[in-house]
């Protein structure tokens, strides 16, 4: 069993949607990321827009983005993430004074 105050502080994010977006996302795109982040006892799970680079993607993998109209892009939200990254910080930094706190009784 995972102690309390560490799973307090356990979060779980996923790179994922690359596609139109004026389209909303697809629930399916963070289904798994859900599921993953429920057996680590995560305290939650984001998912954030990735980028896609097609110059690594082999001939059937160019093919698949083409026909899925996926735009080559960096659709990353740098801001997002950062203000997600600090959230995660001022949880460790709570849960850690909340043991201090504990033990000095």
């Amino acid at each position: 069993m995972v102690p309390k105050a560490r799973s307090a502080t356990r979060s779980a994010s996923s790179s994922g949607p690359v596609t139109d977006r004026s389209k909303p996302d697809d629930p399916a795109d963070r289904r798994q990321g859900d599921q993953i982040a429920k057996r680590l006892a995560a305290r939650e799970h984001r998912v954030f827009r990735g980028k896609l680079d097609q110059r690594g993607l082999s001939f059937a993998e160019r093919a698949i983005v083409r026909i899925a109209k996926a735009p080559s892009e960096d659709q990353r939200d740098w801001e997002a993430i950062r203000m997600w990254a600090a959230g995660i910080g001022a949880a460790v930094l709570a849960s850690h004074s909340s043991l201090g706190n504990k033990h000095a009784d």
